[in-house]
């Protein structure tokens, strides 16, 4: 298989099954911790916010706002409005899923759920293991590109010709 399409496959499931995950879990869960009730509502909240985040990506979107200059500068503005609050929202969630480690998981009395918990702590955790990877995975590739910063080219073969 192909460096590329694999890596689209995997965005692609990240980007739209993920949030829906989210979603899904936080609203199942909204009840079950109330040693932190706020962590469903992060999940939830969460979910919808990169879905959220997705639109102005859609092709549909891209293609109106390069034919208006206008809307193509609202549509950035929104990106990076949405991005700011998904990372604030990402800072505060992990406030709260770390800050009951190691929960109570028995339900009498203050608990969280064991699923809602884990499910949220991993995540987390793997939101940070990702944004590592990414950042040393994108200094070696500027590091090996001499400052060239198209990505694309980094995962073509050597013999790939462009189709003219």
């Amino acid at each position: 298989m192909d460096l590329e399409l694999a890596g689209l496959i995997i965005i692609l499931l990240l980007s739209y099954v993920m949030p829906i995950v989210l979603g899904i879990v936080g609203a199942l869960h909204l009840d079950d911790c109330p040693q932190q009730p706020y962590i469903p509502i992060y999940l939830g909240v969460g979910g919808l916010l990169i879905l959220a985040a997705r639109l102005p990506y859609l092709k549909c979107c891209e293609r109106r706002a390069d034919e208006q200059p206008a809307l193509r500068s609202i549509s950035n503005v929104c990106k990076v409005l949405l991005f700011l609050i998904l990372f604030c929202w990402f800072l505060a969630g992990s406030v709260w899923v770390y800050s009951i480690y190691p929960p109570n998981y028995d339900s009498s009395g203050v608990y969280c759920a064991k699923t809602l918990y884990l499910f949220s702590f991993w995540l987390t955790n793997l939101c940070y293991i990702g944004i590592a990877v990414g950042l040393v995975f994108g200094l070696y590739t500027y590091l090996k590109s001499d400052g060239d910063l198209r990505i694309c080219s980094f995962f073509r073969s050597s013999s790939y010709t462009p189709v003219s």
